[in-house]
């Protein structure tokens, strides 16, 4: 039929996408691999991609039902953004703005392909990629001194109730066996996104 011959090259076109912006992101990915191996607080970046195809899987049958109104020309200026992004992400090794880059690639080509219609309905899964990417470090990092007095408090409180010498003096805590630090690993903030990562796409399918 008409329309199944319509949903064939609809598919056939987002295969065609898919491989050609896997290819053109795989040094992007490989500066992500890294990051993840190498980060103990960053070890979720390996699930987003899978989970992410997930919730697409899940919302295939209605994005089937869309109309295919492609929109170049709204499309057109994302893409090219993205592209010199990841250009310059990868040639710089600048993952965050590699991996961001991405991520706005793949909307923009939505956008140009498939319409605003699809882009609405793929704003959450693409939106969720953003957990990959180490782009939360700069809005955390002014967070973990206040994290760590925070948690050097808690620590020193059940000290006391247990009638355990102990001075805290900032994020140091003088025991008289010795000097414990909260460093900043300790603080917790970093894994506040690994937390998201999970709960966010728990919290969606959910509700």
């Amino acid at each position: 039929s008409v329309d199944g011959r319509f949903r064939i090259g609809t598919e056939l076109k987002l295969g065609v996408v898919g491989v050609l912006v896997g290819l053109l992101t795989i040094p992007a990915f490989e500066s992500l691999w890294t990051v993840w191996s190498t980060r103990d607080d960053a070890s979720h970046g390996f699930i987003i991609p899978l989970i992410t195809l997930y919730l697409i899987r899940r919302i295939w049958p209605e994005l089937r039902q869309l109309p295919v109104r492609p929109a170049p020309g709204l499309g057109f200026l994302p893409v090219l953004g993205s592209l010199a992004g990841l250009l310059i992400g990868n040639t710089g090794s600048i993952v965050t703005l590699s991996g961001v880059s991405f991520i706005t690639l793949s909307a923009g080509l939505a956008l140009m392909l498939f319409g605003a219609s699809w882009l609405r309905m793929l704003l959450f899964p693409l939106a969720y990629l953003l957990f990959m990417v180490p782009v939360f470090d700069s809005l955390l990092e002014p967070l973990q001194p206040y994290f760590q007095l925070l948690t050097a408090t808690m620590a020193q409180t059940p000290l006391t109730q247990f009638g355990v010498p102990s001075y805290q003096a900032g994020t140091l805590l003088y025991l008289p066996t010795g000097t414990v630090e909260i460093a900043a690993q300790c603080s917790g903030v970093g894994f506040l996104i690994s937390i998201l990562a999970v709960g966010l796409p728990l919290v969606y399918l959910a509700l």
